[in-house]
């Protein structure tokens, strides 16, 4: 295995370590991990919430399932804890496996796993939250997902 693999397969270890179930501090240290290796994947998720052109769309059934549309421009990407539509996470992290995430996946990150557990007067940096039935959820995703 390279040294590029191993690095790209560690920090999606890393990612994939985030939880609702982690205490802040541990995802804050994961995130802190993250920014110490790419500062600026950071930096540019940071400058994408602050634009607030993001909508949260999420069904409530026993368990809570969300995806997150990050608008750029001209160009709206639909992201889950995973996987993100835009052509960077296909081209470069599912395809040529050169990087281990997108920005769009740092901004789900850190509005899902660090803003919730800040001070609640805080501004919540999403355009809106819609909530949506299971089936409406999933023709969602299934329209925005197909590339």
């Amino acid at each position: 295995m390279s040294s590029e693999s191993w690095l790209n397969s560690y920090y999606r270890t890393i990612i994939s370590s985030f939880s609702i179930n982690n205490t802040l501090e541990q995802n804050v240290l994961l995130l802190d991990e993250v920014n110490n290796f790419i500062p600026e994947l950071v930096k540019e998720a940071h400058d994408l919430i602050s634009k607030g052109n993001i909508t949260k769309y999420q069904y409530l059934s026993d368990e809570i399932h969300q995806c997150f549309y990050v608008s750029e421009a001209d160009k709206t990407h639909l992201t889950i804890h995973g996987y993100c539509t835009c052509f960077r996470h296909r081209d470069n992290l599912l395809i040529k496996e050169k990087e281990f995430t997108c920005v769009h996946e740092i901004v789900l990150i850190i509005l899902e796993y660090i803003f919730p557990h800040l001070n609640h007067d805080s501004p919540t940096f999403l355009c809106k939250t819609v909530y949506l039935t299971e089936s409406e959820f999933l023709d969602t995703i299934k329209s925005l997902s197909a590339f």
